[in-house]
């Protein structure tokens, strides 16, 4: 059938080709077989025109040998003649019985092949789709797996900036205490009116505070 091996030649470098030998000997031998299937039928077709010139012949014959007697012939001629149409009737029916025979296994066989060159098409193509369909899923599936890898690294990097904003303002902090000795007070220190008692603060000469004075400046 033209298209049996249209699957297995269209995946393969010169398939086009090959294809196209196959279907040109497929045609040629579906060619052949009809011209020998017309030949049959045309010689079947001749031999009631035998039969009829042998008939024929012989009544000619006979003719030529009773002309002498004078014998008649004629009703002998008109059966040979009606039992002649007789057969050329049956012939004729017969020829015609076999032609529409034959030109109904013909249209069956176009039919079965037009059936399987549609399945094979259509196998094909369901083929295509199935690989259309495998190509987009990985690809979708590899971009999700990029969206995914993208995400963790952005939460990466803001939890890293985060903690890096945190120590920035831990180091902040400690840099705005003010650093100096212990025990000392800043020099634009002025020490409150009327609650040294309550705070429990003192001043020694040269300007020295004791431990509540300390305990304040490092509040602060």
């Amino acid at each position: 059938m033209p298209g049996a091996n249209q699957g297995s030649t269209a995946g393969k470098p010169g398939g086009k080709f090959e294809e196209l030998r196959e279907m040109m000997k497929s045609f040629l031998q579906y060619e052949t077989a009809r011209f020998k299937r017309e030949e049959r039928r045309l010689r079947n077709m001749e031999q009631p025109f035998s039969r009829i010139q042998e008939q024929v012949s012989l009544i000619k014959e006979k003719d030529d040998s009773k002309g002498s007697t004078g014998t008649n012939s004629d009703a002998e001629a008109a059966q040979i003649l009606a039992e002649n149409r007789r057969l050329m009737r049956e012939q004729k029916e017969e020829q015609l019985r076999l032609q529409r025979e034959e030109e109904e296994k013909l249209r069956k066989e176009e039919e079965m092949r037009l059936a399987e060159e549609a399945r094979l098409i259509r196998l094909q193509e369901e083929k295509k789709l199935a690989e259309v369909k495998k190509i987009k899923d990985e690809e979708d599936a590899l971009l999700a797996e990029e969206e995914r890898v993208k995400m963790v690294e952005k939460v990466r990097q803001e939890r890293e900036r985060v903690m890096q904003q945190n120590q920035q303002e831990r180091r902040e902090r400690k840099n705005q205490i003010p650093k100096r000795k212990k025990g000392k007070l800043p020099s634009d220190f002025t020490p409150p009116r009327g609650n040294h008692a309550a705070q429990g603060e003192a001043e020694t000469p040269g300007g020295v505070e004791t431990h509540g004075g300390e305990q304040n400046g490092q509040d602060q």
